[in-house]
């Protein structure tokens, strides 16, 4: 087998290869006699000078690989062309680029699959080692593919720093890919998303209301449902609005009950007196706890009532008696 139908890259003519410290330097040039004009696309085969481009590829038997290709500059002889001079060029290779196509087309993926840091760890791993910053280069260079019109669309939002501010995350529930981002979670963000995308037959979604409304006006037959995180948080709600109604019969059983099996645990053991303390002490602590949780409660309903009317977040600190870190937990 020839050299050329290993490498895959008909175009390149192989002069040498040589092979130092883990690299190997395959020292190539273009085949072709003439070139064509950028600007004008006139034909040239007039030579005007050579350089040489260091271009990576990818690794040979975990080796990393460089092209040392000799690269001509041809004069362009289209009078009216502006250009005089250009450099030929090769598929295989993008204009300015340091590395093959087939090289760019990993890091490529990398980039989309990988954060910046990581990215970088496996680029070295696989021997096309770039930087982070590269990483995330590529990443912005990426061509979006074409929003298609979602038949289920996934509606949620993102935290940029979690607690300060927040975007909107679409996503096609059928292939669950996120398809756009929206810079806020404001319901005139989503009424113009969904303006160019109203044929939406089914909107998963949380339970904010601006959402809810962006929806309705927009796309007012799209049948609406509850995520099933969502699902699970309404029904924790509704659990916990049920037992909250009826705290104070279950605390009412639970003392009968517990006066009652500690009396029957004094009578069959005969315990000294002590022993009967601290089993009551024991009771009133456990009781204490769900007095301290319902204090805890109250406090946040003042905290969120207070923020309603307007009061600003130290001044709620003030009349609370609480701290403003409290505060800002409870502003969320």
């Amino acid at each position: 087998m020839k050299i050329n139908r290993l490498i895959c890259l008909p175009k390149f003519r192989i002069k040498n290869i040589e092979h130092d410290n883990n690299t190997i330097k395959i020292f190539a040039s273009i085949k072709s006699s003439r070139s064509q004009c950028p600007d004008c696309g006139f034909f040239s085969s007039s030579v005007h000078d050579f350089y040489h481009r260091t271009i990576s590829d990818l690794p040979v038997f975990q080796h990393k690989t460089i092209f040392i290709l000799q690269t001509r500059k041809f004069k362009c002889k289209d009078t009216t062309c502006q250009r005089k001079v250009f450099s030929e060029q090769t598929p295989h290779i993008m204009r300015y680029a340091r590395r093959t196509t087939r090289a760019s087309q990993i890091l490529d993926s990398l980039s989309i699959e990988l954060t910046g840091k990581l990215g970088s760890i496996l680029s070295k791993q696989i021997s096309i080692p770039v930087s982070p910053s590269t990483v995330t280069r590529i990443a912005l260079k990426q061509q979006l593919p074409e929003i298609k019109q979602p038949r289920v669309l996934g509606v949620d939002d993102w935290a940029y720093p979690k607690g300060v501010s927040y975007g909107t995350v679409l996503i096609d529930m059928e292939t669950s890919r996120p398809i756009d981002l929206l810079s806020s979670r404001e319901s005139s963000d989503l009424k113009k998303w969904l303006a160019k995308y109203p044929d939406a037959e089914i909107v998963t979604r949380d339970r904010s209301g601006a959402y809810s409304s962006a929806i309705n006006e927009v796309c007012p037959d799209a049948i609406q449902i509850a995520d099933r995180f969502h699902l699970l948080m309404n029904l924790s709600d509704a659990l916990d609005k049920y037992f909250k109604s009826v705290s104070k019969e279950i605390r009412k059983v639970i003392t009968e009950k517990t006066d009652e099996i500690l009396t029957l645990f004094a009578n069959k053991y005969r315990c000294n007196e002590y022993s009967v303390k601290d089993l009551r002490s024991l009771k009133v602590a456990t009781e204490s706890k769900e007095i301290k949780v319902d204090q805890r409660l109250d406090t946040f309903k003042k905290v969120k009532e207070l923020q309603s009317n307007g009061t600003s977040l130290k001044r709620i600190s003030k009349i609370l008696n609480i701290s403003r870190n409290t505060v800002r937990s409870y502003f969320i």
